[in-house]
């Protein structure tokens, strides 16, 4: 299998010449119902079974962040909260208020970020 890209143009500012950049050209999805067949067919568990482990798993993830916690999964990857605030001019001026909108940020394990250059591109005609 390959992954597929495209050549588009892109302007970095106003008034300057465009330059051509690749942009993947995604090939569908995978829905949660088509992902529980497949790790049933790699498994020994059922897919009643692999549907409650994944369900239970949607529902410990924003448990576990509102817990301040990182939720580490060997092999797969790091899940947990990212914030930025406004600045104060002293510690003591700070309020929570400043705080802006956590993110949920995903950190891939190590083996696969390196999966990532085994990729074999392919130009989308």
């Amino acid at each position: 299998m390959s992954v597929q890209y495209k050549v588009i143009p892109k302007r970095q500012k106003a008034g300057t010449e465009s330059t051509w950049h690749a942009v993947i050209v995604n090939d569908g999805t995978v829905n949660k119902r088509d992902l529980v067949h497949r790790i049933a067919n790699r498994s020994v568990l059922g897919a009643p079974e692999v549907t409650a482990v994944i369900e239970a798993l949607i529902e410990l993830i924003p448990e576990i962040m509102l817990e301040g916690k990182i939720l580490k999964i060997e092999g797969l990857g790091n899940f947990q909260l990212y914030a930025s605030s406004e600045g104060a001019n002293q510690a003591e001026t700070f309020k929570k208020e400043m705080i802006k909108t956590p993110r949920l940020h995903f950190r891939p394990a190590q083996n696969l970020r390196n999966s990532l250059h085994l990729i074999k591109w392919q130009l989308k005609k």
